[in-house]
């Protein structure tokens, strides 16, 4: 790893691969880290995109394609539901794969991708911010850059550490559990995507949501 880099980019999410590789193409030299040991884990989201949206930063792979949905239902508490067409094409993703694919095309770009490298400070030289001090494996070192991108997810430390608000009010937190089930065939239909409110047994005041990734997972 070099001591200075064009661009640092921390978190090596959808959106912080997707910055390192744009401004890899466009001649800059960008370092791009992660702090886990892996890319894509753990996954914290229900994996449904439109195809429309993903084909902006990258060609279609089947590989991280689970599956296709042809609509969406929307169930109340009865059992009684709405079936809603989606607006664009949808597919569901295998996230982890996904993720992995798109850090990778970022390398193919030209970016450093490092993980196990947590940020845990900036460097700053007057009031402007020149660097990140980085951390790994207990060691801590730093990195100098003309330009710092913050997508270390929705509470940004490093944007904080930079002077914006990054912490939600208390009540814009939801609370939520998400579970892979396999064993489903026949349970399911795998070409919809379903919402389920009025559950109050199950989700009293939110909804559950029934994603599939094939005809016996979701």
């Amino acid at each position: 790893m070099k001591t200075a880099y064009d661009l640092i980019v921390v978190g090596a999410g959808p959106a912080g691969s997707a910055a390192a590789m744009r401004a890899a193409q466009a001649g800059l030299d960008v370092l791009l880290v992660e702090k886990r040991q892996e890319i894509g884990v753990p996954v914290r989201c229900g994996e449904a995109t439109d195809i429309e949206t993903t084909v902006r930063f990258m060609e279609l792979d089947q590989r991280w394609i689970a599956n296709h949905v042809e609509s969406y239902a929307i169930f109340n508490g009865a059992g009684d539901f709405v079936s809603v067409p989606p607006s664009g094409d949808t597919i569901i993703l295998d996230r982890k794969v996904f993720d992995e694919a798109l850090a990778a095309q970022a390398v193919r770009a030209g970016a450093e991708v490092r993980v196990n490298t947590a940020a845990v400070d900036l460097i700053r030289a007057g009031d402007a911010i020149v660097g990140v001090r980085l951390q790994s494996f207990g060691k801590s070192f730093n990195v100098r850059a003309r330009l710092v991108v913050a997508a270390d997810g929705v509470e940004s430390l490093v944007a904080r550490w930079a002077g914006l608000k990054t912490v939600p009010a208390m009540n814009d937190f939801f609370v939520g559990a998400q579970y892979t089930l396999a064993g489903l065939e026949g349970r399911i239909d795998p070409t919809r995507c379903e919402y389920h409110v009025g559950q109050e047994t199950i989700a009293p005041g939110g909804y559950v949501w029934v994603f599939p990734k094939s005809d016996e997972k979701a």
